[in-house]
């Protein structure tokens, strides 16, 4: 502190070199702030603990009431629950680039003042979607099912129906049936039909397709060869067989049997 004049008109005494850099400090910096002392401090409760990551069953219990009330909620409150979902997987045990770029793009949707996602932008190719392996085995089982009813003395294009008939019925979630290719219709027997055509070309080495595919094409031939084999040795009703083949594409089929007749007694 500044000393006091002794008497009114004297000269202050000299000020130490301790007290000019107080004096200096008040008014280049300000006032000293309160320092408390260390008992005063706050303390995080949750310092020095790592958070505990949740398990699977939490995750599970999560994504189960997200379901109880999904046809109940708007669109945009579901995709900002399964963001939250995900983004809790991704910060407890990601990062997951794949999962990072689903939540980015469920939150995209609802932005405009972007342009999309990729994930969200359609193909940009020319042409039919890449065939995968799950997609042909489940063609060539359709495909059998045809050849199995043709054992049976039906008609390549009945058998065709027959099994297209049977899919729409039973909702296969197994393949897809597409109503029109181009701009020309197609009716679903006939797509059904060519896809076992398609089948054949392909184990022939026809078109541009992956070693993969190719020899599950090959693969069906074989089979295709067996079928009468079977059905004969066995005495099995090549209709059965053919309901059987069809019902391979259902892997959680809780019974295992077969599930009605596929033909009309007419056919």
């Amino acid at each position: 502190m500044p000393r006091k004049q002794t008497s009114e008109g004297s000269a202050p005494t000299a000020l130490t070199d301790t007290e000019r850099e107080v004096i200096l400090r008040e008014i280049l910096e300000g006032p000293p702030s309160y320092c408390p002392d260390e008992d005063d401090e706050i303390v995080d409760p949750h310092e020095g603990w790592e958070p505990i990551p949740p398990t699977l069953e939490q995750l599970i219990d999560w994504l189960q009431s997200i379901e109880k009330t999904y046809a109940r909620i708007s669109w945009w409150e579901r995709r900002f629950r399964l963001r939250s979902w995900l983004d809790e997987i991704n910060d407890s045990y990601g990062p997951f680039r794949c999962l990072r770029d689903l939540s980015e793009a469920l939150d995209f949707i609802d932005r405009t003042d972007c342009p999309g996602h990729p994930m969200l932008q359609p193909q940009n190719r020319p042409g039919r979607p890449k065939l995968t392996r799950s997609e042909l085995r489940n063609r060539c089982l359709v495909a059998l099912a045809i050849d199995a009813l043709k054992v049976a003395g039906v008609s390549n294009e009945k058998s065709a129906k027959a099994v297209a008939d049977w899919l729409s019925k039973h909702g296969s979630s197994k393949v897809a049936i597409r109503t029109s290719t181009y701009s020309l219709p197609v009716h679903s027997w006939e797509t059904v039909k060519n896809w076992r055509e398609e089948i054949v070309r392909i184990a022939q080495g026809k078109g541009r397709h992956r070693p993969l595919i190719r020899e599950i094409a090959s693969e069906y031939l074989r089979q295709r060869e067996r079928l009468p084999k079977v059905i004969d040795a066995r005495r099995i009703d090549p209709k059965a067989i053919a309901v059987l083949l069809l019902e391979r594409m259902r892997r959680h089929s809780r019974s295992g049997k077969t599930q009605g007749i596929l033909l009309p007694k007419a056919f």
